[in-house]
């Protein structure tokens, strides 16, 4: 009869715990130096310093192209006359989007409308509500679809027909994390390209716009106002948060709202809002929304002390409305109001009663897929084609290098750690398992698990013996060694966060593209830490701790995506007791993976800038160099 426990219950959260301690400290620091701030030189200085490290941490574009757009046709609706057109953003990138303006009216003030996470995009009704009443009030507005939203979907095939924005946004920015960069640098470039269109179109004032939009097209909004000199006036809906309110609640974020290092820089949201004032802003929050009202009420308060210290308390403003997450219309018409008293000295929040654009009549590229435009690509066939060719160093000591230096790893031989064995014990009649807790100095509390199974008996401490196998397990290490039937002595290893240590429901799928483990990855990196090199960590003190046992002839085993995580480890070089590797059932190339859109290796396993310096044969090759290596190729 089987007596399973789930025995590491307790620790299953120690991972998020351990984040959790490291991002309300980086918050507390963060909130010292904003009380310390005491004058308005000292405010000026906090908000100059905060707009040079997210310049440079954003990796805002330069070079950017001229704006040429392209008009495809022109119509009136509403009172409103509407060109269809599109505009370049890269080399072979086109953005498309709507022009609306009152017919024979010029020196309008511009404002910019970037959409939201709505998979329609410009199509969406609240945003063309407040596209409309805009021009209807009097500015040129320019609405466009964001990257994978929209006609600017980015994974056409019709596998990925249902694939909402925030999956295809997690699906780039794993592009970019290998290539060493940031999705939020395309969106950010997209957006200022958008602001150089508008800006060149002949009925509306130069120099300087407004921009407003709602979640997604919000955190686009506060970006622009810090990051970008011409807008004067920003209006960001359903978005603004401090990150350790979003970590306390859990929410993952997509790949361009969570650019690496922000906390790690002692930045937060806010910041953004405070690299551009006093300028004016409008915050525009709700109640019923799952971003927590607290979370964007201490974010105000953070940037209306900024403001009232250079002597501008009026130009931070924060509208509740009632509603959930979304630009309804009480957000609407405190966004029309708020425009319209800058602007023309009144405020005018009335929205005007229109009738939405069709598909069809929103819709500028054939079959409504920008792709379909000539001489437009994708950003996964432009980073594809970059990556293919690219000359790759094959040298085993530069792959090594990149790994020490990219992971922080300063000895393959750490000191082992004093384990801990659990009493309580799962098994039947035929095995028994024992599982020791190993904890990495450098990251106290995070854990990781060894287990064992043997026939009927349970190990207080870990078995002496010469020879064994290390397998590393890629969720499950119970599964892995009760599934097998080798006498020869078996370890297994979950890193921290995998198996027993999990901070996820059982059912949740392990490679999802926005889950538990996406989420502490990605919260890992807004803290300058890699949650992949504590894994290495770990599987380095597992095989320290089995040294001390006596164990002097280790095969370290990996499968799928942890055979990837047993490369990363065995590439840095002769690790002490470690015999052979194997590395069964692993991809073959990153590079090919992702040219046949397969997103099968999780986010977290992606380390970034590595394809500037190998791929996965690159990898193999420097495993080979050091061991007797078995390498089997089919997938993850």
């Amino acid at each position: 009869m089987n007596k399973k426990l789930d025995q590491f219950s307790r620790y299953s959260d120690n991972l998020y715990r351990y984040y959790e301690r490291l991002s309300a400290d980086a918050f507390a620091e963060r909130q010292a130096r904003l009380a310390a701030l005491g004058n308005e030189k000292e405010a000026r200085c906090y908000a100059d310093e905060v707009r040079f490290k997210l310049s440079k941490l954003l990796e805002i574009p330069t070079g950017r192209p001229a704006a040429n757009a392209t008009v495809v046709a022109t119509f009136e609706k509403n009172g409103v006359l509407i060109d269809k057109l599109f505009f370049q953003t890269a080399p072979q990138r086109l953005c498309t989007a709507l022009f609306l303006r009152q017919p024979d009216k010029y020196d309008l003030p511009g404002i910019l409308v970037p959409c939201g996470h709505a998979k329609d995009g410009k199509a969406s009704e609240p945003y063309q509500r407040a596209a409309f009443g805009l021009a209807l009030k009097g500015f040129g507005v320019l609405i466009f679809d964001p990257i994978g939203q929209g006609e600017m979907r980015q994974y056409p095939a019709p596998k990925f027909a249902g694939l909402t924005p925030t999956s295809e946004h997690n699906m780039l920015g794993m592009l970019r994390t290998i290539d060493g960069r940031k999705l939020c640098s395309d969106f950010i470039g997209d957006a200022m390209c958008a602001i150089d269109c508008l800006l060149a179109r002949p009925e509306v004032r130069p120099n300087k716009i407004g921009v407003t939009g709602n979640s997604g097209g919000g955190q686009m909004a506060y970006f622009l106002h810090g990051l970008d000199d011409r807008v004067e006036i920003s209006a960001p809906s359903c978005h603004m948060n401090t990150l350790q309110r979003i970590f306390r609640d859990a929410i993952a974020t997509d790949a361009e709202s969570s650019p690496a290092g922000l906390l790690a820089a002692g930045c937060d949201r806010p910041d953004f809002a405070i690299a551009g004032a006093p300028k004016p802003l409008l915050l525009i929050a709700q109640k019923l929304d799952f971003i927590n009202l607290s979370g964007v009420k201490s974010a105000f308060a953070d940037i209306k002390r900024v403001y009232t210290l250079l002597g501008h308390s009026e130009n931070a403003n924060l509208f509740v409305g009632t509603n959930g997450h979304g630009f309804y219309a009480d957000g609407r018409a405190a966004m029309f109001g708020f425009f319209t008293r800058y602007y023309f000295g009144k405020a005018d929040s009335t929205e005007p009663e229109i009738t939405p654009l069709s598909t069809l009549e929103a819709t500028i590229a054939p079959d409504g897929l920008a792709l379909n435009l000539a001489g437009n690509k994708s950003i996964p066939q432009l980073a594809v084609e970059e990556f293919r060719a690219r000359k790759l160093s094959q040298a085993p000591e530069k792959t090594a290098d990149f790994l020490r230096n990219e992971l922080k790893i300063t000895t393959l031989a750490p000191a082992p750690c004093d384990y801990f064995s659990r009493a309580e014990m799962i098994g039947n009649d035929d095995w028994t398992l024992s599982t020791f807790g190993l904890d990495d100095p450098v990251s106290p509390g995070t854990l990781s698990t060894l287990c064992l199974v043997d026939h009927g008996r349970s190990h207080p401490r870990i078995p002496e013996g010469e020879r064994c196998t290390l397998l590393i397990a890629k969720q499950s290490a119970e599964e892995m060694l009760t599934s097998t039937s080798d006498s020869e002595r078996r370890f297994a290893l979950e890193v921290r966060g995998i198996g027993q240590t999990r901070f996820a429901s059982a059912e949740e799928d392990y490679h999802a593209l926005f889950g538990r483990e996406y989420f502490l990855a990605n919260t890992a990196r807004l803290l300058g830490d890699n949650l992949t090199a504590g894994r290495v960590r770990d599987i380095l003190i597992a095989l320290a701790t089995l040294r001390e046992a006596g164990y002097r002839e280790i095969t370290l085993e990996g499968h799928g995506c942890a055979g990837v995580l047993t490369a990363y480890v065995t590439a840095l070089g002769r690790i002490p007791g470690v015999a052979a590797v194997r590395l069964l059932d692993v991809p073959h190339s990153l590079v090919e993976n992702f040219a046949d859109d397969d997103y099968s290796l999780p986010e977290a396993l992606l380390i970034p800038g590595m394809l500037r310096h190998f791929d996965l044969p690159q990898l193999y090759s420097a495993v080979a160099a050091h061991y007797c290596a078995e390498v089997r190729f089919n997938g993850i």
